[in-house]
This record gives structure tokens, C-alpha cells and sequence, in this order.
């Protein structure tokens, strides 16, 4: 066959689709890539140069993945993806082997996808020791998972029965002030809806009070945040062990016995937690050997999919929301009593100046009258909610954490030390605990039953 007439035909897997857990695998095998295809140069004899040159067998490339520039390394992986793909359209079962085992705990499977269920791979020759830090996960996974649904119920149970007070509570006391001007004419049905939510009002109130919905959930909500920054804490300790096998069992169990510990975690607890002022620490020292950093690299990649990206579009998505919802609501309570006053002025004037028109101002007095009750009705929901409080703290979170993401993956591309990415990756929990201590003590100060 003439070359010239040469004409590739690869295989098309624009549609075939690779195991998401193999994501966390692309910049290993892309790494492993880079150094076939160095070791083959350098046994047939070439060696490093600053520009390509046959002649002398010096090619520019020959440096660790690492140092490679950033449009090298997205070659390597582009071309294992594609290897993959192409195996799997082939027909072969490619999964990712020796994943840290998920949480096993009961109804699991039922429980919403988030950054908690995403772990990267364990390093290798760890043998054994694997096992042990299973068990962390397990342990770390089974406290985050029960405290997360729990926190979701209780949420909801909260919330169901603040709005019943507020909504129930604002008819009854509308249904009321509408009788005591005479606008019901007596009629029975307005009397027994009055006494239907007058009761519903009343019966959410009790059954705040002595279910506490609100103390358990943030109880529940701080649990799992806990068990978020536990699970970095172990992973960077694990990154720095150096993959010494006694120090990392012994991280393991130490993580395990917190895990569990965080698991009985109640309100008195959590009340001295947050008494506590955060002192921003120091990060750990990072060894620089080739393993260590490595290890801290694969886990600052890792992080930065997982945990800063999906925080970062948290914040971004209540941000928005709760912007929007703020601007639609602030100002519907203070306009509502504002002109509450402004009918009271208008039936004082009338009653003062114009006498033959005073006695069709009724609707006056009882729009002053219920004006503010709507008002107080809608600062009731508001703060169910608490737009106003979150607003600003959600905006501000989502931009540091976005300055972080930028600074990070500028570290990744052009550094190969570890310090300055454990420094960062310590500075992004530093960020989401403060914002976790700032979220609940704001709860702590709302004013609602329960």
C-alpha cells in the first residue's frame, strides 16, 4: 500500500462512557504513560536537552510528569482515555481495584451522592495495611451517613412546623381581628376555620417545644460537618506518613476511635465547640522526598475535584438563591407596616377635619390593624429560612473559595515542593470550618421553637 494513500480510521468513542470512579485513576495512568515512553528513550540512549535534538539524542521531554508543561501532560492523558475507551467499547470490563471500601452501613444506597462517597485510591505496597484504613473509612462513612439523613429529617420537621405557626398563626389572629371589626358577620364557617388553625398553631407550638427539631438537626448538621473535615484530616495525614505502615495504622485507629466518638456527639458538646474560637494553626511540615510528594500531589487533585469544586458550587447555587429570594422578600414586612401607620394617619385625619365621612372609616382602623400581622407573618417565614443572614455569607465563602481553586491549580502546574500545596489545602478547610462555625452560630441566635 502506498503511504501517501494512508488513511486512520480510529475507533469513534465519542459516545462511550468510562466508570466515573476511573477519574480518579486518569493522572496516574497518564503519569505511568509518560514514563514508558521515557524509559524507552533512555535505553536506546537518549538523554535530556532544553530543545529536541536527534543528532545528539537529547530531547526536552525527558524530565519527570511533573515538569512537564501542561499541554504535555494533557497528552498523556488523552491518550489513556482514549486507550480506555477504546477497550470498553471493545467489550472489556474496566474498573478501578483497590478503592477504599464505601460505608456499608444500612440504607446506604438510599442516601444522596455528595463529595463524602468520593475517595481516591490508597497508595500502593501498603499491603495489609489497607485494611485498617478501611475501617476509618467505614467508620468515618457509617457517622457521616446516619447524621446526614438525620439532619435532612430533622430539617424538614423543623421547617413544617415553623411554617405551620407562621401561616396557621397569622390566619387565626387575621380571622380575629376581622371578627372584632364586624367584617365576619358572625358566620360559623369563619368561626370553626378560625378555631381549626388557632388549634394547628397551637399544636405545632407544643409539639416544638418538646420534639426540638431545630436543636436536633443542627446537632445532626454539625456531625456531619465534623466527619467532613475528619476525613481530610485523615487523608492528609495518610498523604504524609510517608507510607510507613506502623504510623499509618496507627492513624487509622486514631481516626476510627474520632469517627465513632463524633457519632454521640450532643448539644452540650457541640455548645462548647462553638465557644471555642477557631485558631487558625499552622500546617503540618510536609516531607519532601518523591513519595511524599507524589502522594500530597495525587491528594491536592483529588481535593480539589471533590471537595473545593463541590463546595464552590454550593455556595455559588445559595448564593443566588438566597439573593434572590432576600430581594423579593426584605422589604415586604417594613412596607406593610408603613402603610399600617398611614391608614392610622388618614382615619385620625378624617375623624379630626372631615366629620361626614368618619363613619365609613372602619376599613382603615382594620387595615392598620392587620397590615402588620402579614408583616409579622412574612418576617416568620424569612426567618425560617434566614435569607437575609445567609446572603452575604455565601457570597463571600463562594469567593474565597474560588480564589483558592485558582491558586491551587496554579501551585499544581508549576511547583513540584509540597509545602505550598499542603499549605493551601489547609488553608481551604481553615476557610469551610470557619464558615461551618459562623452558619451555626447564626442558627444558634434565630428565635424559633424547638
Amino acid at each position: 500500500m502506498d503511504p501517501s494513500e494512508y488513511n486512520p480510521q480510529p475507533e469513534n468513542t465519542s459516545a462511550t462512557e468510562l466508570d466515573p470512579k476511573l477519574r480518579d485513576k486518569i493522572e496516574a495512568l497518564a503519569r505511568n504513560n509518560h514514563d514508558v515512553w521515557a524509559r524507552a528513550r533512555i535505553n536506546e540512549g537518549w538523554k535530556y536537552g532544553p530543545e529536541r535534538n536527534d543528532d545528539r539524542k537529547e530531547h526536552p521531554g525527558l524530565v519527570p510528569y511533573e515538569q512537564l508543561t501542561e499541554p504535555e501532560k494533557e497528552m498523556d492523558r488523552r491518550t489513556v482515555v482514549q486507550a480506555l475507551k477504546v477497550a470498553v467499547k471493545l467489550g472489556l470490563d474496566i474498573h478501578p481495584a483497590n478503592e477504599p471500601k464505601r460505608a456499608d452501613c444500612k440504607e446506604a444506597h438510599h442516601l444522596p451522592v455528595d463529595d463524602m462517597d468520593a475517595w481516591p485510591p490508597w497508595p500502593k505496597g501498603l499491603g495489609s495495611t489497607i485494611a485498617e484504613l478501611d475501617k476509618a473509612v467505614n467508620a468515618i462513612g457509617c457517622t457521616y451517613q446516619a447524621a446526614n439523613k438525620s439532619a435532612a429529617i430533622n430539617l424538614f420537621l423543623h421547617r413544617a412546623v415553623a411554617l405551620i405557626i407562621a401561616v396557621a398563626g397569622t390566619y387565626a389572629v387575621l380571622m380575629a381581628i376581622l371578627q372584632l371589626y364586624g367584617f365576619t358577620s358572625g358566620v360559623e364557617v369563619t368561626e370553626g376555620a378560625e378555631l381549626a388553625f388557632a388549634f394547628a398553631a397551637g399544636a405545632a407550638v407544643v409539639v416544638g417545644l418538646f420534639a426540638g427539631f431545630m436543636r436536633k438537626w443542627l446537632v445532626r448538621r454539625h456531625r456531619a460537618e465534623r466527619c467532613r473535615f475528619l476525613k481530610f484530616d485523615f487523608l492528609l495525614d495518610v498523604a504524609l506518613t510517608g507510607r510507613d505502615p506502623a504510623r499509618l495504622e496507627t492513624s487509622a485507629h486514631t481516626f476510627e476511635n474520632q469517627a465513632y466518638n463524633l457519632g454521640v456527639l450532643e448539644f452540650d458538646q457541640m455548645e462548647l465547640w462553638l465557644e471555642e474560637e477557631q485558631v487558625l494553626r499552622n500546617p503540618p511540615v510536609a516531607p519532601q522526598n518523591e513519595t511524599a510528594i507524589a502522594d500530597v500531589r495525587l491528594l491536592a487533585e483529588h481535593y480539589l475535584r471533590t471537595r473545593l469544586a463541590v463546595q464552590s458550587r454550593y455556595f455559588y447555587k445559595q448564593s443566588g438563591r438566597n439573593t434572590r429570594w432576600n430581594l423579593q422578600s426584605q422589604n415586604l414586612a417594613p412596607m406593610l407596616f408603613a402603610a399600617s401607620i398611614c391608614f392610622a394617619l388618614i382615619h385620625f385625619a378624617i375623624s379630626k377635619w372631615w366629620h361626614q365621612y368618619a363613619g365609613n372609616t372602619r376599613f382603615l382602623i382594620l387595615l392598620a390593624a392587620v397590615l402588620p400581622v402579614l408583616g409579622a407573618g412574612i418576617r416568620a417565614i424569612r426567618g425560617i429560612w434566614e435569607y437575609s443572614r445567609n446572603t452575604l455569607r455565601f457570597t463571600a465563602k463562594y469567593n474565597a473559595l474560588r480564589e483558592l481553586i485558582a491558586d491551587l491549580e496554579t501551585e499544581l502546574r508549576t511547583q513540584t515542593s509540597s509545602h505550598a500545596i499542603v499549605r493551601l489545602l489547609w488553608k481551604g478547610e481553615q476557610i469551610l470550618e470557619g464558615e461551618h462555625r459562623e452558619w451555626l452560630r447564626l442558627m444558634m441566635e434565630t428565635e424559633w421553637i424547638g
